[in-house]
């Protein structure tokens, strides 16, 4: 076969129609489905064409076949090693194209890790629980990259001008995507509540995604979300995968369990110097006038906007927010060394996958989260908390 594929025919033939094929193919997909990308809620427009626009071309390519049976073997050969190629190239182009280029990760010199990534395999977490949906077993020593339940916390401190911070550090606990579901032992919850109020946080987000699908009974939950007591309290905002349980009963249930939610509405706590503003979205991709009527309603103060998804990040620029607090991309859930993510679910890709960004006088801060989804699986990616300490801007930090 290989010599047929570096014969002299089936490179006159077969190789050019090929590459031909791949070029129109990754102009249509970096054309096209990039414009479309652009536009809200057309992403699945954008790829369906795509596919339709490849389907097309091979089905022609055949048909040239069929018209031209003289043609040497080699011929399809060349065809389905051209197919091949088309597809790593749109992936790795895919993965490209939506990385985003909307904002620069903060420099290290105002990011101060504290204490980083502290992995709780000491702490009272049982390795073996027994749920509705079956045994989840965690044998660490013989899964060493499973990380679905080995929680960490993430501490940073962040010298933020203009937040009404006193003489201590304001401590402010993130927590996302829970994804209560029936593989998920009420244990593990616990064990985050636990280790959530040992941080002594003065105020408490929860940008999203409680529930893990339609149906699911959060209510063996609601207990354990309970005790999270904060200062300032607890506040949240719904995220793209509550809604299949009802948006209304959701809301209600988590409301008396004491989480404040912000339904496209703002929420003011004072402070001597400047009032704090928690801006809250209904869904999670916004349009530009939703969240700027929002922004408008809202007083002046620090705003810090619960947006479940980093997408809203150049609204929330736009808008002049000073920080915002997002999840809904789990990290990529699975990661490989070296790597990182293989896929996000953003429209702007993997750029904002985890981390803390700048873009101008914005702030981002993405959590990986606390639970997972479809898979029900973590692999080089610990679930954790983000613990943020906010002091005075450090000596070689963010400048107005």
């Amino acid at each position: 076969m290989m010599e047929e594929l570096l014969s002299p025919a089936c490179w006159v033939l077969t190789w050019p129609r090929m590459m031909l094929l791949v070029v129109v193919a990754h102009l249509f997909f970096g054309g096209v489905s990039r414009l479309l990308l652009l536009q809200r809620h057309r992403i699945r427009l954008g790829l369906f064409l795509g596919w339709c626009l490849l389907i097309t071309l091979a089905l022609f390519e055949l048909w040239a076949i069929q018209l031209k049976p003289g043609l040497e073997p080699g011929w399809a050969d060349g065809l389905g090693w051209g197919i091949l190629l088309l597809l790593i190239g749109y992936w790795l182009e895919y993965c490209w194209l939506r990385r985003g280029r909307v904002g620069e990760l903060v420099s290290e010199t105002w990011v101060e890790p504290v204490g980083g990534l502290e992995k709780l395999h000491d702490a009272p977490m049982p390795t073996d629980w027994n749920c509705e949906a079956g045994a989840i077993r965690l044998d660490r020593r013989r899964q060493p990259v499973e990380t679905t339940f080995d929680l960490g916390i993430r501490r940073i401190r962040l010298g933020l001008p203009g937040f009404p911070v006193g003489p201590e550090p304001f401590r402010l606990l993130l927590m996302s995507d829970f994804h209560f579901s029936p593989s998920m032992p009420v244990e593990y919850i616990r064990c985050c509540v636990d280790r959530a109020l040992a941080l002594r946080p003065d105020l408490i987000l929860l940008p999203g995604d409680f529930a893990a699908c339609e149906g699911v009974d959060v209510g063996r939950f609601l207990p354990e979300l309970a005790r999270l007591r904060a200062p300032l309290g607890v506040h949240g905002v719904m995220g793209n995968h509550d809604y299949g349980r009802g948006l209304e009963g959701l809301v209600q249930d988590l409301e008396a369990a004491g989480v404040g939610m912000l339904m496209d509405s703002w929420r003011g706590i004072p402070f001597p110097e400047r009032p704090l503003i928690l801006l809250g979205t209904q869904w999670p991709w916004v349009r530009d006038r939703t969240l700027g009527a929002l922004a408008q309603s809202a007083p002046e103060g620090y705003r810090i906007l619960l947006s479940h998804t980093p997408d809203n990040f150049s609204e929330a620029v736009a808008l002049g927010v000073d920080l915002m607090v997002s999840g809904h991309t789990h990290a990529g859930q699975i990661r490989l060394p070296w790597v990182g993510a293989l896929t996000v679910p953003c429209r702007t890709g993997r750029r904002f996958d985890h981390g803390l960004f700048r873009r101008g006088r914005t702030v981002m801060v993405v959590t990986s989260g606390i639970g997972c989804y479809r898979p029900q699986y973590r692999m080089f990616c610990p679930p954790e908390m983000c613990l943020m300490e906010i002091t005075r801007p450090l000596e070689n930090g963010i400048q107005e």
